[in-house]
């Protein structure tokens, strides 16, 4: 008796830790649901980021930058999709000719880490999302990189 309770709280631990390692795995779209919504910076909102739910495998997003007397500095299309299990970043910036990759790697209840380790920079992206408040940290190699601090627009 002592020997089937010990080989069943073995297989317990066990299923309990391949299940903390499989929720980490990003293979379904409705685990990044929580970056839906229009953010932007605050007080100034020069820098916004607005995600939609267009199917069951596609968010599309877009981002843009302005600087203080509201000219357009940069502009961003984005998509999450899914496709066999995986769930990829495409993102398409004016300087680039083809959309750029990234593989989600890592996802929490609130957060997602995006990966392309071959592209020049960013190499990896991080989107963490607390309340109503959303942190972009995108970065490089040797220290390159930066944070972006978003707030949901009033009304989302």
């Amino acid at each position: 008796m002592q020997r089937l309770i010990y080989l069943l709280s073995i297989v317990i631990i066990m299923l309990g830790s391949s299940a903390t390692s499989a929720d980490s795995k990003c293979v379904d779209l409705s685990q990044l649901h929580w970056i839906v919504g229009d953010w932007q910076t605050m007080p100034d909102g020069n820098t916004q980021e607005k995600w939609l739910q267009i199917s069951e495998d596609t968010f599309t997003g877009s981002g843009s930058s302005r600087d203080a007397s509201g000219d357009l500095q940069q502009q961003e299309s984005m998509r999450l999709v899914q496709m066999q299990r995986e769930i990829f970043y495409l993102a398409k910036v004016g300087h680039n000719s083809l959309p750029v990759a990234f593989r989600a790697k890592n996802c929490e209840p609130n957060s997602v880490t995006l990966e392309n380790p071959n592209h020049d920079f960013p190499k990896q992206i991080i989107y963490l999302r607390k309340g109503n408040k959303l942190v972009a940290e995108v970065s490089g190699n040797n220290g390159k990189g930066f944070t972006v601090h978003y707030e949901l627009k009033p009304g989302n």
